[in-house]
């Protein structure tokens, strides 16, 4: 059974990894696309097709990134409840405040786990949508584009 120690040691080899890839993930995408705040906001075309271009190739590292973060997530909870039970004495020292800091540490656990688990269904929710709708043209016939699914992605990616 692994102890304190070791699973204090994956919980922050775990968080380092995430940070990693986090790094990568800026290194790689958004340092070569240069984000416009009033171009967002005003939703034009020829910019959210560039900002989808820059995020479908940070997608696969968004993902690990998801599903680590998780992980180390889980294990710090996991670490917390142990310290708690650790420094009550078994249960015999002080019982509220121990019980308080692991049901915080369970709550907070669970709080960024579904966070994790949300921005890796979006993720992978995006992947599908683009693969598999004609985003450019929903209301048009023809050749004509209208660019709606464009917007539509946006505000999806936003909300969550």
């Amino acid at each position: 059974m692994c102890g304190v120690k070791c699973i204090a040691w994956i919980s922050a080899l775990l968080l380092l990894a995430s940070n990693g890839i986090k790094i990568s993930i800026l290194f790689k995408s958004y340092a070569v696309f240069e984000f416009s705040v009033k171009k967002w906001q005003a939703m034009r075309t020829e910019y959210l097709e560039a900002l989808r271009e820059a995020r479908s190739d940070a997608r696969p590292l968004l993902t690990a990134l998801s599903v680590v973060n998780l992980f180390s997530w889980f294990f710090l909870g996991l670490l917390l409840i142990q310290v708690a039970w650790i420094l009550s004495r078994g249960g015999k020292r002080k019982v509220g405040m121990h019980t308080f800091l692991g049901v915080t540490a369970v709550a907070a656990a669970f709080i960024e786990i579904m966070g994790q688990l949300m921005i890796a269904g979006r993720e992978q929710m995006t992947r599908f949508f683009l693969s598999n709708f004609e985003i450019n043209k929903w209301l048009t016939q023809g050749s004509e584009f209208d660019y709606i699914g464009d917007k539509a992605y946006e505000v999806c990616y936003i909300m969550v």
